[in-house]
């Protein structure tokens, strides 16, 4: 076993929809007569505010079988 290179070993990488921030903000636009916006800051739906996600690679364990390779990665486990 090696430690993963996508998460340093941690089993955990930065959200990638909130940017490890937790919320995120949503824009809503209505074009009645006037355009007019409102935003709103709301908790990020894909890792529910923990800011963190398990690695798609080792998931969760820090650790991969065989080696590492610094080619591309595909989250489905197929490298090329």
């Amino acid at each position: 076993m090696i430690t993963c290179q996508i998460c340093g070993g941690h089993g955990e990488i930065r959200c990638e929809n909130c940017g490890g921030t937790g919320k995120v903000q949503i824009i809503e636009i209505e074009t009645v007569s006037d355009v007019s916006s409102r935003s709103e800051t709301v908790t990020c739906s894909k890792c529910d505010g923990a800011r963190w996600q398990l690695c798609p690679r080792c998931y969760g364990s820090g650790e991969v079988d065989g080696q590492e390779s610094p080619g591309i990665f595909d989250p489905e486990g197929r490298d090329t």
